[in-house]
């Protein structure tokens, strides 16, 4: 039996890089990442900025610039890296992944991902405007109903309504 030396280097060079092609399954996701529960841990965190934000605009907490910077930081960075969270076969209707929860992603999004992604690049410029103006409380409310209204925009079409 002959050993043919070209066949034993590949073998052991893909063996070798197959962790490394798990991990590039998604544009930032691991293999083993759940991309359901990434999003939904992203969208808390920028429900969460928002209600800070809007608090602080009426009054309900002290205006506080870096605060409101630090939120919009959390809305850009988040809307940059969202569309890579919705990889084929992560909605709920056509799961090619095993799910523990639900999700209030529409069927759509995968339909139309392109239109999906502009309108995440929409939520990152706006916030990205908004965090040019912190300093300035009237700006920032402006600037604020701008970034109220690319989530709207996307949740109109995107996000399914619980009817709990």
């Amino acid at each position: 039996m002959k050993f043919n030396m070209n066949r034993i280097l590949v073998g052991l060079v893909m063996a070798a890089l197959m962790p490394l092609f798990g991990m590039m399954s998604g544009p930032g996701l691991a293999a083993d990442a759940n991309p359901v529960k990434e999003r939904q841990k992203m969208m808390r965190a920028v429900g969460k900025a928002m209600k800070i934000s809007v608090k602080m605009l009426r009054g309900e907490l002290k205006y506080d610039a870096n605060a409101v910077s630090g939120a919009m930081k959390t809305m850009n960075d988040v809307a940059g890296r969202f569309p890579d969270f919705f990889p084929k076969g992560s909605d709920m209707e056509n799961a090619i992944m095993d799910f523990d929860q639900e999700s209030d992603a529409r069927p759509e999004i995968w339909a139309h991902m392109d239109d999906f992604k502009m309108k995440a690049a929409a939520l990152k410029k706006a916030s990205a405007v908004a965090l040019k103006v912190v300093d300035d409380k009237a700006a920032f409310g402006a600037a604020l109903n701008n970034v109220g209204a690319a989530c709207k925009g996307c949740h109109e079409k995107y996000k399914a309504v619980r009817k709990d």
